[in-house]
């Protein structure tokens, strides 16, 4: 895939030098970099100038990686990933054992206490003693409304993570872990 873009109109208007120190600020100058980089694949669009004015190019393999996550991706997020990808993926960040990740991924979706759970049930806001009681309470309302979602993100849990391994080697290879 390769498409021609006829406009740099803004290119000699950018301040690299500012625009980088901002990004290292905030910890995303590696994956500008990469996203610069497939600007320069994809469209022929060559912005890759560092902070000390030194290419960067991409290498096949991470623009592989990164071509066939943004494509699988979709419109509206990952429609042939699993659910529970992400989760086991946030572990990974944690740990390097992967097993060991794995199981903390399925420990914390089934005893869970964040937002969501507050959200879904407010009382804890005020009671967060009563956290067992409703752990109970999701585990028989997934169980009993939504029996075949449960199912399936239990799986993917206790299942081989291929998916979650994938998402977090092109994260890291971008610079977003």
């Amino acid at each position: 895939m390769h498409f021609k873009l006829e406009s740099t109109k803004f290119k000699e208007e950018i301040d690299f030098t500012y625009l980088w120190s901002e990004l290292k600020k905030i910890k995303l100058d590696i994956f500008a970099k990469n996203i610069f980089s497939l600007c320069k694949k994809y469209f022929d669009l060559d912005i890759s100038k560092t902070e000390k004015g030194e290419k960067f190019e991409i290498d096949n393999k991470t623009f592989e990686m990164i071509s066939k996550y943004i494509v699988e991706g979709g419109t509206f997020g990952f429609n042939n990933r699993n659910i529970s990808s992400h989760i086991i993926r946030k572990e990974y960040e944690k740990t390097s054992n992967r097993k060991l990740a794995q199981i903390k991924a399925l420990f914390g979706k089934i005893f869970r206490y964040d937002y969501i759970t507050k959200k879904e049930f407010p009382i804890l806001e005020n009671f967060p003693f009563l956290l067992p009681f409703f752990w109970v309470v999701r585990g028989f309302l997934c169980i009993t409304t939504r029996r075949k979602k449960t199912i399936r993100i239990l799986k993917e849990l206790t299942t081989e993570p291929s998916g979650a391994e994938e998402s977090y080697e092109v994260m890291k290879k971008i610079g977003l872990v």
